[in-house]
């Protein structure tokens, strides 16, 4: 595996091109000059070319030449190409020769390709093996199978790093060879041991893969039933997934699978919760596809959606359809609304061009009156121009189904072709059948739509259970009765803790009436039944009796009555159980006290709890030997090995704090209600999670250090020195110390060359650097933002042709917040940042997510609240903008914030059909807040009190917050002492 696992993540599709006659399916693969391909431009340190005169067999060949031992972004050549039609998936050989010269350490050079349909996110990806020095021209391949639904690969030949890459004899060509067996490589510093150690978390439990075995289990055993709900990207391994609760065919660090791992090496491989779901569930485990289900979360896969208001609502039934189950549908309660809402599919015609094409759908009216319309029209795109139309016959009135057909020409030149199903006015209609298809003679041409029939939904059962992918955000708990009911569930999770799901469980157990056919106190507590265990106990004097009666008191959460039921009691078992109340109450430096008599030879559990207080306590390199020395094939064993991991991270992700007592019966782990902060434990909730090396970062990283760390660390010190002046003395002392850790690691890091996301670790490093007066590395964040600034005056975390709003205005701000406090700014880069940004602004004064094309959907009065203040506050900081629009700003956010929740805790970057992602939650508070300082008292006064109600609701039961998973508890819990002390 590379060292830049999630680069598939930053790097998305460019410019679409059409395949090439012959046998490879790229075009000019050969390198005869630039021809079809395209590059990300390499900004001030490095230069992508053509070499016309050096080649591997002739001469010419792409060049990459990057000076800047510091540059760490992957800067790459790119083609984008359309599979021929045929049936089934077929198998592809992507090769390449390439020459490296002068590269230093961590240099790589590599081709790849994401497998893409028409629409959304990659389905697979392929890579050849990377080469990491310096080669003469070496050969390289990899053959793959293309799953069911691709349409079009995008490849990409990649350089990161100081030297020279050359790439020639680029082809991907169909073949019937074996497919490559890839040496998945560990992470650089990362242990293979362990990742395969960490893979067999809470495996050891008996878990079902269908409805029918767990229902058969559930009845011969009358225990009902524990669903485990988890998700994947990895299309071509979900079998793995699906059999198996190891899943050793998915990619370690896919972010589905690396929440997942983390929750079964956190709470699901506790001792009490291992040993209740044993012995009272039948566990089945339920894994399905995110990208089928979570992009607009009501989005069948291949389709979208375009427009909205108060009540409109898109969805789609997998009950009603024409000839078969499945179909789209648009509600519009508002009879005097004239916008056309619509489901919406684009693709590039994959026919020889031009093509005389038939459109055809059925489609299904009730409630119309006057004006109301449904219809189906085509529109044929080359860039910006609109070349031809198509519509079928509108349906003005109610009706069953009925099928329309429109025949239309796609001219020559059409690169892209775009399928709207509309509504017009009020009504609901459904639409199914959906279609477009190539005249020919004798049999059927395919359909040149993805999902055209809607018999993929992505209100889809999972595992033949009532349970939907669109109702959970996963990892998900659901409890159904021995017939398959559901009953409870527990999703939106974010703190995980073993407390909480132990407690939630047995009240599951306790609200299905079920009880428990264990005898004795010591049984009673293994099989959760804690009543029965304390009743079972009473008047018994023997220290097996009051060890479970201890055990008992602290799972209800009675650390006091725990206490003194261990009073008089030695050794190991004892310890132990005072050790985990020490804990629960987050004493970490009591119970390693408790500890030190056992030393490292006692009791595995003492042992393992031993070095989760070392951690918390900020010496981790001791819980690192001593987790390295228990990682096993045990239930702890395999634990410990999962802490040990670079990424995921177990320890910053898991809580072991006594959850509230009154969450035991809820459906997520936050509080719900704008509860007072209490900060001195947030706070030290926040100051747990920092690094041995000063930092802090999200729950995982690839490469020893998440792309964000810089951003969060520099948020951080935000928080920590708003609130240094507000705690007790005593706390204040520790704050100070973990913001002098902190800033000793941020000063370094402009230098260090670590790979990252840019156009947010920049902006937020520079502006923490400046308050903090530290102007020399100041100075060094701005020559990085110089450097990244792309041709267009924009910043993004994405492709040059993806410049994003919201980089830009935080870039300028950190700019012009640096200018202002005398730190050296080149003229030029903020001026041409400003006008990038001033030029973004639409007619209607939205900022869009980006002005490349796609994207215009989310560009809504609703859609862009989380840009539009920070766009606004960064325009008036650089001398512009408007305080006026600034207003007009805050007021829809206002309005339309409560909307942010609900993707939040999702995985990946997907949006909901209103634009949010779940990483939008305190970044958009923080703007509003931070931007509401420059607009008048009263706007002032309800952006912050509706922003500090919105992020005290979000509260974890432990006292920390989580809006989204990568970034993690650090991040959210600064975020809020950020916005919190405005």
């Amino acid at each position: 595996m590379s060292a830049f696992p999630s680069l598939a993540v930053f790097l998305t599709f460019g410019f679409a091109l059409f395949q090439s006659d012959g046998e490879n399916l790229l075009v000019n693969g050969g390198i005869d000059g630039p021809r079809g391909w395209t590059h990300t431009g390499g900004g001030a340190s490095a230069r992508l070319e053509v070499d016309r005169k050096v080649g591997a067999s002739d001469e010419g060949c792409l060049r990459i030449v990057n000076d800047d031992p510091g540059d760490r972004i992957p800067h790459n050549w790119r083609q984008t190409v359309s599979l021929p039609s045929k049936d089934g998936p077929a198998r592809l050989k992507l090769s390449a020769t390439i020459r490296v010269e002068g590269s230093a350490t961590d240099s790589e050079a590599c081709v790849m390709v994401q497998l893409l349909p028409a629409e959304g996110a990659p389905l697979a990806y392929g890579r050849c093996p990377e080469i990491g020095s310096d080669v003469d021209w070496t050969p390289v391949e990899t053959v793959f199978d293309v799953p069911e639904g691709v349409e079009k690969v995008f490849l990409m030949a990649y350089f990161v790093g100081q030297g020279t890459a050359r790439f020639d004899d680029l082809s991907l060509v169909e073949t019937e060879d074996a497919v490559t067996e890839v040496a998945v490589r560990a992470v650089r510093g990362s242990d293979g041991r362990h990742e395969q150690l960490a893979r067999g978390c809470a495996a050891d439990l008996a878990w079902c893969f269908d409805a029918e075995t767990a229902r058969a289990r559930a009845a011969e055993e009358g225990r009902p039933i524990l669903a485990y709900v988890r998700c994947t990207d990895d299309r071509d391994n979900i079998q793995s997934a699906l059999e198996s609760v190891r899943a050793d065919e998915i990619r370690f660090l896919d972010d589905g699978y690396a929440k997942d791992l983390l929750f079964r090496a956190g709470p699901l491989s506790d001792a009490d919760v291992h040993a209740l779901i044993e012995r009272r569930f039948v566990p089945v485990c339920l894994t399905y596809i995110l990208g089928d289900h979570t992009y607009g979360n009501e989005s069948p896969p291949g389709w979208n959606q375009v427009g909205g208001g108060e009540q409109l609502t898109f969805g789609s039934s997998s009950v009603d359809g024409d000839d078969a189950p499945g179909c789209l549908t648009i509600r519009n309660g508002n009879h005097e609304d004239r916008t056309a809402h619509n489901w919406r599919q684009s693709f590039e015609p994959r026919v020889e061009l031009p093509a005389q094409l038939t459109l055809s759908a059925s489609i299904k009216a009730s409630g119309f009156e006057t004006g109301s319309e449904a219809c189906v029209m085509v529109q044929c795109w080359k860039g910006d121009e609109a070349l031809a139309y198509g519509r079928v016959q509108s349906v003005i009135g109610d009706t069953d189904w009925v099928q329309r057909t429109a025949k239309f020409t796609a001219p020559k030149g059409t690169e892209k072709i775009n399928l709207l199903a509309y509504l017009v006015g009020g009504g609901e209609v459904a639409f199914d059948d959906l279609a477009i298809r190539q005249e020919r003679k004798g049999d059927e041409a395919p359909n040149l739509l993805a999902n055209g029939s809607l018999d993929r939904l992505s209100g889809a059962r999972l595992g033949g259970f009532e349970l939907s992918p669109r109702e959970l955000t996963t990892p998900a708990l659901v409890v159904l009765d021995a017939t398959g009911e559901p009953v409870r569930r527990l999703h939106r999770i974010g703190t995980l803790s073993s407390d909480l799901i132990d407690r939630w469980l047995r009240g599951a157990l306790t609200e299905l009436g079920t009880t428990s056919s264990a005898s004795g106190p010591v049984e009673l507590v293994r099989a959760g039944d804690l009543e029965g265990a304390l009743a079972a106990a009473e008047g018994l004097s023997g220290a097996e009796a009051r060890l479970a009666m201890a055990s008992a008191r602290r799972r209800l959460g009675e650390l006091d009555a725990a206490r003194d039921a261990l009073e008089g009691l030695t050794g190991m078992a004892a310890t132990l159980e005072r050790v985990r109340i020490e804990m629960r109450e987050g004493r970490w430096e009591q119970a390693l006290e408790r500890t030190d008599d056992a030393g490292d030879d006692g009791d595995e559990a003492l042992r393992f709890a031993r070095a989760w207080c070392l951690q918390r306590l900020g010496r981790r390199e001791e819980a690192r030997e001593l987790w390295t020395a228990l990682a096993g094939e045990t239930l702890l064993g395999r634990r410990a090995a999962a802490c040990l991991l670079i990424g995921p991270r177990l320890p910053y992700a898991l809580s072991e704090r006594s959850w509230p007592k009154g969450m035991t019966d809820l459906e997520q782990t936050e509080v719900g209600r704008p509860e007072e902060l209490d900060a001195e434990r947030t706070i030290t909730l926040l100051l747990e999670m920092q690094r041995e090396d000063g930092s802090f970062g999200g729950h995982r990283g690839a490469v020893g250090q998440g792309w964000t760390d810089a951003a969060i660390t520099a948020i951080v010190l935000d928080a920590l020195r708003a609130w240094e002046g507000r705690v007790s003395p005593a706390q204040r002392r520790a704050v100070s110390g973990a913001r002098e850790r902190a800033l000793a690691w941020l000063v370094k890091w402009p230098a260090s060359g670590a790979p990252g996301s840019e156009a947010f670790n920049n902006p937020y490093a520079l502006m923490t650097l400046v308050e903090e007066g530290e102007k020399g590395a100041a100075a060094q964040v701005v020559e990085r933002i110089a450097r990244t600034q792309l041709p267009d005056g924009n910043w993004t975390v994405y492709q040059v042709e993806r410049p994003a709003s919201f980089n830009t205005a935080l870039n300028v701000m950190a700019l012009a917040k640096a200018k202002k406090a005398r730190v050296d700014v080149p003229k030029q880069v903020l001026k041409d940042g400003v006008a990038a940004l001033e030029a973004m602004r639409r007619e209607n004064d939205l900022f869009p997510y980006s002005t490349m094309t796609g994207h215009e959907w989310m560009t809504t009065v609703h859609g862009s609240i989380a840009r539009d203040p920070l766009c606004e506050h960064a325009l008036l900081l650089a001398g512009r903008g408007s305080k006026k629009k600034l207003g007009a700003a805050l007021e829809r956010y206002v309005q339309h914030a409560h909307e942010l929740r609900l993707p939040t805790k999702r995985l990946y970057d997907y949006f909901n059909s209103r634009g949010h992602g779940g990483y939008y939650f305190f970044f958009a508070h923080r703007n509003a807040v931070e931007a509401a300082a420059l607009a008048g008292s009263r706007t002032r006064k309800r952006t912050r009190a509706f922003a500090r109600d919105a992020v005290l609701s979000s509260r974890e039961g432990d006292g920390t917050f989580v809006d989204q998973y990568m970034l993690g508890r650090a991040y959210g819990t600064a975020m809020v002492l950020v916005i919190l002390a405005e």
